[in-house]
């Protein structure tokens, strides 16, 4: 286990003997091995020398660093400081020397927080995507945070309150409102925040804001500009014996195996491979071997094949009782067994190409672009080329415009009249309606909606778009997942398209590199094309989970598994969803229902877990 807990109470009298039992007791029942700061007014719990580090100050400051920093050469030579410093004390330093516009130029994947002895004020920060969790609350001038959910949990264990607005806003979106736990008055700091606290309260400020101005380079110096800086993410992370990488055969993790490859010899390097060894005619078309098997050839190596052989293994619910907030990751059983996998296998750290989908755009926006702006010949000709690449089905002209040349130019209130008249209703208003008459008179739609950010429009520009998708909060959340999932294994899952310089090189490139004459994801093709065997470079299709979990979901609503828990007499959600309405999606079967189940029967299980239901 990595990461920190800690407790600061700003008034002038300290801790209780009570509260000091209780804090020793919370760190003591959850991990073995620590180490331990602790002051009248202040206590502190790390758990791994290895991403962690101190900077104290005596009766100045103190800082604490959870994670990895990226650019800390450049930071170091900022600074005029040598290698001897940690990453907490060239946090302390830069805060010292600069002040707050020092963090913005911190890069990677952390949480730090400072403590000024003298002030009593605290400062939390998480880098740009939330790659590392922080949780807090705030009450009586008493702040407790952590890492772990678990810790802040089970010291408010005595006053915990379900957050409904969570749950309404988790079955609706997945995410939202921002910063906000399943428990009433416990946070999450959120990613491109900083969070102030002292004893007169606490607010949060964002610190970041991707930026999506195209720069005015040639298409070859972006492409060997963005080369550069996803080499320097996947090459530059250290290691001490070897290390793992999950390889689908895909373009994201086929480009992140072949750079480790380039830089390190096969001995060092692990690969990963998930494959299904289940007899269900639905699963024939799942397995990468084509693709896996083209990999090692091209670099004359051997995948580890990650075989799923037991139905049960696909359960998505197996691991819901040691949650402290609702899970919604469908495919989560794949990720857990690599990790299981990889600790046989003495891995520290596993690379994943989470989520190079976003990061690196297919760029089919960009045919909304030239719709927009009547530039037909060349949409159509896009058309053609992706059809004839295998990047898109064929779709007839009629259609095709309609999609991307009326519907980005006429008004949106004349769009949804069409739809309506269609039957085509959004996703999140669907999940909406299958709350009861009681919850949806109280919580309107439209409120919803607004404060998650969901504004009603037929066009926006593609690189905005792209922007809106890199800054989408439901990043963190699944992070915060993975980290938990990772950490009781005491494993570091690295994501080098998560890396800062990658994503700002991605986002300011040209929606060109994005679509280029019919081939989607130019940039990271062109980029990667090294180390990649032609198969994959050319690859218009991706890997699909989907197939197995259907499947279960398949199986389970025909066995009527975890049905009672969700709509029986005694079930925690009594009140909450319409019963009539979650019977028939399991009479109907339909895939599209499967992720709402995922949330709901996640959500029942977590919230008998802590005693919760939703009519008292």
């Amino acid at each position: 286990m990595a990461g920190f807990t800690g407790a600061i109470n700003f008034k002038s009298n300290g801790f209780t003997q009570a509260q000091k039992n209780k804090i020793l007791k919370n760190f003591q029942a959850f991990h073995k091995t620590y180490d331990l700061i602790q002051d009248d007014n202040i206590f502190i719990c790390t758990y791994s020398k290895n991403n962690c580090s101190l900077s104290l100050k005596k009766n100045k400051s103190l800082t604490l660093f959870y994670g990895r920093i990226d650019n800390i050469t450049e930071l170091r030579k900022l600074l005029s400081i040598d290698e001897k410093y940690n990453c907490a004390e060239i946090i302390d330093k830069g805060l010292e020397d600069i002040g707050d516009e020092f963090i913005e130029r911190i890069k990677g994947a952390f949480v730090f927080w400072s403590l000024d002895l003298k002030s009593k004020s605290f400062l939390a920060v998480k880098d740009h995507m939330g790659q590392k969790p922080l949780f807090y609350s705030y009450e009586d001038s008493l702040l407790l945070f952590s890492t772990d959910i678990k810790q802040v949990v089970d010291l408010n264990a005595s006053k915990l309150k379900l957050n409904k607005k969570r749950v309404l806003f988790f079955l609706t979106y997945l995410c939202g409102p921002v910063g906000q736990t399943f428990f009433e008055k416990i946070f999450r700091l959120p990613a491109r925040k900083k969070l102030y606290v002292s004893k007169k309260g606490c607010r949060d400020q964002k610190y970041l804001h991707f930026l999506n101005t195209n720069k005015i380079e040639s298409q070859n110096e972006t492409i060997k500009k963005f080369e550069e800086a996803l080499e320097n993410a996947i090459t530059s992370i250290p290691f001490k014996n070897k290390v793992g990488s999950k390889l689908s055969g895909g373009l994201d993790s086929s480009s992140i195996s072949g750079f480790l490859l380039s830089k390190n010899s096969k001995e060092k390097v692990k690969l990963f491979s998930g494959v299904y060894d289940l007899n269900f005619k639905e699963l024939n078309d799942v397995n990468e071997y084509e693709y896996i098997k083209s990999f090692e050839k091209y670099h004359d190596c051997e995948t580890n094949y990650v075989r799923f052989n037991k139905f049960e293994e696909l359960n998505p619910f197996l691991y819901g009782l040691n949650d402290y907030e609702p899970n919604f990751i469908m495919s989560r059983y794949f990720d857990i067994k690599f990790l299981v996998e990889a600790k046989k296998n003495n891995i520290e750290k596993i690379f994943d190409g989470f989520d190079g989908d976003s990061v690196i755009s297919y760029g089919k926006g960009y045919l909304l672009d030239l719709g927009k702006n009547l530039r037909l010949k060349q949409l159509f000709n896009e058309k053609k080329l992706l059809e004839s690449k295998g990047f898109i089905k064929k779709i007839h002209p009629i259609k095709f415009f309609y999609r991307y040349v009326i519907v980005p130019n006429v008004p949106s209130f004349f769009i949804n009249f069409i739809n309506n008249l269609r039957g085509h209703k959004k996703t999140q208003l669907v999940n909406y309606n299958l709350f009861t008459k009681a919850v949806r008179n109280k919580y309107k739609f439209k409120d919803i909606r607004k404060e998650v950010g969901d504004h009603d429009s037929n066009y926006i520009d593609s690189q905005e778009v792209h922007r809106r998708v890199l800054e989408w909060p439901l990043w963190e959340y699944i992070l915060d997942s993975v980290h938990e999932d990772s950490q009781k294994l005491d494993i570091e899952e690295v994501y080098p398209f998560l890396n800062r310089d990658v994503m700002e090189i991605a986002l300011s490139s040209a929606p060109t590199l994005k679509l280029n004459r019919g081939t989607t994801r130019y940039l990271l093709r062109e980029s990667a094309k090294k180390v990649l065997p032609r198969e994959i470079y050319k690859r218009s299709s991706k890997s699909n989970l989907a197939p197995p979990i259907d499947k279960y979901f398949s199986i389970m609503k025909k066995n009527k598994d975890y049905l009672d828990l969700i709509i029986g007499d005694d079930s925690p959600l009594n009140g909450l969803v319409d019963k009539h309405k979650i019977l028939q999606m399991y009479e109907i079967d339909s895939k599209k229902d499967n992720q709402y189940l995922t949330c709901l029967i996640n959500l029942a299980i977590w919230m008998k877990k802590f005693g919760f239901k939703w009519q008292k």
